[in-house]
């Protein structure tokens, strides 16, 4: 392993990318998951919405 500082700069680069890659998929995984739980525990009603009255 090498202390050079262009490696140790590269090798910081590189891994902020990969945990702001994996942020930005762990965000969208989290937005989609509560929206299931919505739909699952608060399903829309279609009779009140259907209904004249």
């Amino acid at each position: 392993m090498s202390l050079d500082a262009r490696n140790m700069t590269q090798g910081g680069q590189v891994i902020k990318y990969m945990v702001a890659m994996f942020m930005q998929i762990d965000n969208i995984v989290a937005f989609w998951v509560i929206i299931a739980t919505v739909m699952v525990f608060f399903p829309p009603s279609p009779s009140k919405s259907l209904s004249r009255r």
